[in-house]
């Protein structure tokens, strides 16, 4: 299996060297390569073992436990979100085995993400994109463990991209919010500053501002400043007493810190190098707001979780650029996936696909 997927990214590096539109690097081949990539990851998940992810086999067990339900029933027993629950239970109508939820909630994971960034790229490019996602050292959580999360994540990206292409916010876009909400209740108050925050007229120096002031907050620990917040049900799980002594990772982690830094650093780079570019600038602000999320809640464990929403756009803060460039610049195009393979190798991004 694990042969098959490195052949896929073999792939994606030649792919990469040719011109576009030649014998590789047109649509159809891209395509390919790409299917070749979701359906071997697909199977991995499919065939892994369930009871490594804490989340996961919770995921597994309600999923066996909803088929004896109803819908009002299942609904009733507020277990989870309701369209995780509506969700779970329709694929339980179909199908009995929680390894095929699994292989279809990564199916879904994709091609949501998928729809979204065929609206910002060539379409012959998406498959450099998401490659840049399966290299995430978290992107394997997210699609293995913390499912409701990462489902609710793509159709974040989702409303993103819908903005991006139309540059304003449509029925749709406040559709997928509202759906992403109802998949993950932790979604809520970043679609709430999506929804209510003028993203296209704010500029991106006020935005900075912003974080800055929020940075410093995170490094002086600040915390009874945002106590107010931590009695909404949304967040309070996170404040739990198993969450308290699960968590090993700490609260106020600077290495989430400095990586989120990183990131926003690299983002205002070629925001100035493509010359302000206004879809650029709007992937940017997308990040900075969604990163905000995180500096508030750093406090708290599993702060990660918070994080994620603005990591989960990082592959569009380094591809999309690359995409205006691509036809002028192949090398470079090039040099990022073996960059971005190295990275993926180092910290062992593809975990998922041996366990």
């Amino acid at each position: 299996m694990i042969l098959i997927f490195y052949v896929s990214i073999a792939l994606v590096m030649l792919i990469s060297l040719g011109k576009r539109n030649h014998l590789i690097n047109n649509i159809y081949f891209n395509n390919y390569v790409m299917l070749m990539m979701v359906l071997t990851i697909a199977m991995a998940i499919g065939m892994r073992d369930i009871t490594f992810g804490t989340d996961s086999f919770a995921y597994s067990n309600t999923f066996l436990g909803l088929k004896q339900f109803s819908l009002i029933e299942a609904l009733k027993a507020q277990i989870y979100e309701p369209l995780f629950i509506i969700w779970q239970w329709i694929l339980g109508r179909f199908f009995s085995s929680p390894h095929t939820f699994f292989m279809i909630n990564f199916l879904f994971f994709s091609g949501i993400l998928i729809i979204g960034l065929r609206k910002i790229v060539n379409k012959r490019f998406v498959l450099f994109i998401f490659f840049g996602y399966v290299s995430l050292s978290f992107f394997g959580n997210m699609i293995t463990n913390i499912i409701r999360q990462g489902l609710s994540i793509s159709l974040i990206i989702l409303a993103v991209c819908l903005y991006i292409n139309k540059e304003k916010k449509d029925i749709f876009f406040f559709l997928v919010l509202i759906c992403a909400s109802l998949f993950h209740y932790s979604t809520v108050p970043v679609a709430l500053l999506l929804t209510f925050i003028n993203i296209k007229n704010i500029k991106v120096k006020n935005l900075l501002l912003i974080w800055f002031a929020l940075f410093i907050a995170f490094l002086l620990k600040i915390q009874n400043v945002f106590s107010p917040f931590v009695n909404n049900p949304i967040i309070s799980s996170y404040m739990s007493d198993y969450a308290l002594r699960n968590y090993g990772g700490g609260i106020y982690r600077k290495d989430f810190l400095i990586f989120s830094l990183v990131w926003l650093l690299l983002g205002l780079f070629l925001y100035k190098k493509f010359k302000f570019n206004l879809k650029y600038s709007l992937i940017l602000k997308f990040y900075i707001i969604s990163n905000l999320y995180f500096l508030i809640f750093g406090f708290l464990p599993f702060s990660e979780r918070f994080a994620i929403y603005s990591w989960s756009l990082i592959p569009l803060l380094v591809w999309y650029p690359l995409s205006l460039i691509e036809k002028s610049r192949p090398l470079i195009i090039f040099g990022i996936c073996l960059i971005s393979l190295i990275i993926a190798i180092v910290t062992d991004s593809f975990y998922y696909l041996s366990k």
